[in-house]
């Protein structure tokens, strides 16, 4: 007896994933997270954080990479105003040192996800913005 499957795929067939800012204070590490989120077909857009809302107006990306030497008050003060002019925005933050009460209030502020540089890859990027954008 012979049967007949039908399988259907979701298959993503654009090249480029979502535009993506990313805000990295350190040079080197900025090109180096730059590089890794291009490999994975991402469109990355490096901003400072003096022309950070400039280019978060021009792009309209889907993500926003935010690291920051900043003390966390000031973390909270800036995610929270990209938060009520983007809503939509996604938002990872990224620091070197950072205890469990300020990433949660950060989490409160309004970002999506929080790498510590110090326990992460920086391939790690593309893996927390592939698995945001995929349980959308």
């Amino acid at each position: 007896m012979q049967y007949l499957f039908r399988q259907t795929y979701n298959l993503n067939t654009s090249l480029n994933k979502a535009e993506v800012v990313l805000l990295e204070p350190e040079t080197d590490l900025g090109r180096l997270y730059a590089k890794y989120l291009r490999d994975a077909s991402y469109n990355v857009f490096q901003a400072l954080l003096s022309d950070l809302h400039q280019i978060l107006a021009e792009v309209e990306p889907k993500a926003l990479v935010y690291s920051s030497n900043l003390d966390s008050q000031a973390i909270i003060k800036q995610v929270t105003s990209i938060r009520r002019l983007y809503p939509n925005l996604h938002i990872i933050t990224l620091s070197n040192h950072s205890e469990p009460i300020d990433v949660a209030s950060w989490m409160e502020a309004g970002i999506s996800a929080h790498i510590n540089k110090k326990l992460s890859r920086p391939q790690d990027i593309v893996a927390a913005l592939d698995q945001i954008f995929s349980s959308n």
